[in-house]
């Protein structure tokens, strides 16, 4: 991927996410303990010393991310079923705040995706596509 195109990929995500954050409703997208709940245990994969990459760092805080994100999703689904005596609002107002931690891991990876998906980090300004047939001598020097 080339510089230009993760320019172009970065301006459309900072588009997208402005235009959320500049409607009327902007607000209701906010949710600090879900936000927390995502954040903290993928800058906790990050920063600890288990993968020899960044590239591998990245991988395992977005995995991280999901997991913890699909976890509070269930977590608040069945806070949600518990309460369900207040109605179809009620149940309704809860889904969409368990929905949120999943909307906010997909925020992240929307961010991290070029660096997972196309190697960005390391091809930045060049067009050739990573390869995944690599020598023997060239895997530990590549990463």
């Amino acid at each position: 991927m080339n510089r230009a195109a993760v320019i172009v990929y970065w301006l459309v995500c900072l588009y997208t996410l402005g235009k959320l954050v500049l409607s009327a409703h902007w607000a209701m997208f906010i949710d600090f303990p879900s936000m927390l709940g995502v954040i903290a245990p993928a800058l906790a994969c990050w920063f600890t010393p288990l993968a020899a990459t960044k590239r591998a760092k990245l991988r395992g805080a977005i995995k991280v991310c999901w997991l913890a994100a699909g976890l509070m999703f269930i977590y608040g689904l069945l806070r949600v079923l518990m309460q369900s005596l207040g109605g179809a609002e009620t149940i309704m107002a809860g889904l969409g705040v368990a929905l949120l931690p999943l909307f906010y891991s997909l925020i992240i990876n929307l961010f991290a995706a070029p660096y997972l998906f196309f190697g960005a980090a390391r091809q930045v300004g060049s067009n050739q596509p990573l390869s995944t047939k690599r020598h023997i001598g060239e895997a530990s020097q590549a990463e």
